[in-house]
């Protein structure tokens, strides 16, 4: 019985999750591109930094 309640509430919060992502992405579109440039810019520092490691081999 408490499994499926949790289960339940689980299911809830992450529907909330996802509209609120919705609702955000829907009235403020800067800022997905932003966060978007930013993890382009993370990989970018991560591959250069594994490519590093690889070279120093």
């Amino acid at each position: 019985m408490r499994f499926a309640a949790a289960r339940r509430f689980c299911a809830a919060l992450s529907c909330l999750a996802v509209r609120a992502r919705f609702v955000r992405s829907a009235f403020a579109p800067e800022p997905a591109e932003r966060v978007r440039a930013w993890r382009a810019s993370a990989f970018d520092v991560a591959w250069s930094r594994r490519t590093d490691a690889w070279a120093a081999r």
